[in-house]
């Protein structure tokens, strides 16, 4: 099965395992995809070094789509349930947990240019255009915006 392809990830004393994994692939009307993991931990404290263990259900749904400008991005909706397991079996009827979160990737538009931290300095060459665009990035149009106000 899956969790045989996939080495669990331990991470801070929590134990990770793909259980399920199903994928839709890309059509008309999106793509997506579907996890069941199983993750334990040390219960800790009075019980000592037994476990507790949580089946959690991620489920993700991918599609492309428009800003108000015409530029690409894509949109998705994650959904995550968690189920407590006892004695080994997940008791599905009732979350523990759920989260539904919405997300929006976008890319920025060509020529534009991230800036660094507040604190950090810019890399060598910063403030000219990308190599074969004729627009200036977003930071050194403010440079100039700035010398002409003094």
């Amino acid at each position: 099965g899956a969790s045989d392809l996939i080495s669990p990830l331990k991470s801070g004393g929590i134990e990770i395992n793909v259980v399920q994994r199903s994928v839709e692939f890309p059509s008309d009307k999106g793509w997506g995809g579907s996890e069941l993991l199983s993750m334990s931990s040390r219960a800790g404290g009075w019980f000592g070094d037994s476990k507790v263990v949580k089946a959690v259900r991620v489920q993700r749904r991918y599609r492309r789509a428009f800003d108000d400008q015409g530029h690409r991005l894509v949109e998705a909706l994650e959904i995550v349930k968690t189920y407590r397991v006892l004695d080994g079996v997940a008791g599905v009827e009732m979350p523990t947990s759920t989260t539904k979160s919405q997300l929006r990737f976008t890319r920025p538009l060509s020529g534009a240019r991230v800036a660094p931290p507040e604190g950090e300095e810019e890399e060598e060459g910063g403030g000219e255009a990308a190599p074969g665009r004729d627009t200036p990035s977003p930071r050194a149009t403010s440079e100039k915006e700035d010398e002409q106000a003094a």
